[in-house]
């Protein structure tokens, strides 16, 4: 189990927890080969706020055995009273968050809004040639 938290400007965002199970545990969740690991993609979407643009992505992650079928929808607290559980506790793993929604591409340039006004990024270097009838 593993809840992903963004920390940012002293507030905790919890984000959509999941759920990992091995090959022969029952229920729902992420399935993991025994033998060979695996790999699984998260995505969350949620409403950004300027405070965010200095975050830490932690995910804080419980192991236990389960004692009966998983089910969808587990609290932090539903898998501390899993058989054996054990808080693996919190870990970073990434820095910000991607605010796509902030920037815009006008005439060959990456725009970003901000709080004082809109920043010019140039994204090509833009070579000119005018042309005159003679």
């Amino acid at each position: 189990f593993f809840q992903p938290v963004l920390k940012y400007d002293g507030q905790d965002l919890e984000l959509t927890p999941m759920t990992l199970i091995g090959e022969n545990v029952e229920g729902e969740g992420t399935r993991v080969n025994y033998e060979n690991g695996g790999t699984f993609t998260y995505t969350e979407q949620f409403d950004f706020v300027p405070e965010m643009r200095a975050s830490e992505l932690m995910v804080n992650m419980i192991a236990f055995l389960p004692k009966e079928p998983v089910a969808q929808g587990m609290t932090m607290a539903d898998a501390m009273k899993m058989k054996k559980a054990v808080n693996l506790g919190e870990v970073k793993i990434a820095d910000g968050v991607i605010a796509t929604s902030l920037r815009m591409l006008v005439a060959d340039e990456v725009m970003e809004a901000s709080e004082d006004g809109m920043q010019v990024e140039s994204k090509f270097a833009v070579n000119m040639l005018e042309l005159a009838p003679h």
